[in-house]
């Protein structure tokens, strides 16, 4: 058995034991732009993940300013880029600021860790 095969039957695994403690989250995959300039975004997809949210701080020239977004865990192969955007289960919309994950040889990733921006609360899809 490979280190690959290995790797995904620990995801799948580890998906499976966890799954009652995944939310549903809405990814929207940034398609270009309008004639204003303004984003456009494929149809999202429902997604299961893991959902962490934490209170940290940036620092700044003028001091520290507090970054509030969640960090969104797939379990699975999920391509996410910086341009997309996912909707958290309480509806707001968080910006995707990093992505990180492991690449699988074969195609994809074997799992998306994603940081998130701060949510802007009540934004209509």
């Amino acid at each position: 058995m490979s280190l690959a095969t290995t790797i995904r039957a620990g995801v799948a695994t580890a998906a499976t034991a966890v799954g009652a403690l995944l939310v549903t989250v809405t990814h929207e995959a940034k398609t270009g732009t309008d004639g204003d300039g303004v984003p456009t975004y494929a149809t999202g997809i429902d997604r299961h993940a893991f959902v962490m949210t934490a209170q940290s701080k940036v620092a700044r020239l003028m001091g520290t300013e507090p970054v509030l977004g969640p960090t969104v865990l797939f379990l699975d192969n999920v391509i996410v880029t910086v341009e997309d955007r996912i909707t958290l289960p309480d509806g707001s919309v968080a910006p995707v600021k990093s992505v990180d994950g492991i690449a699988d040889p074969a195609g994809g990733v074997y799992y998306a860790q994603v940081e998130c921006g701060r949510p802007e609360r009540g934004t209509q899809l």
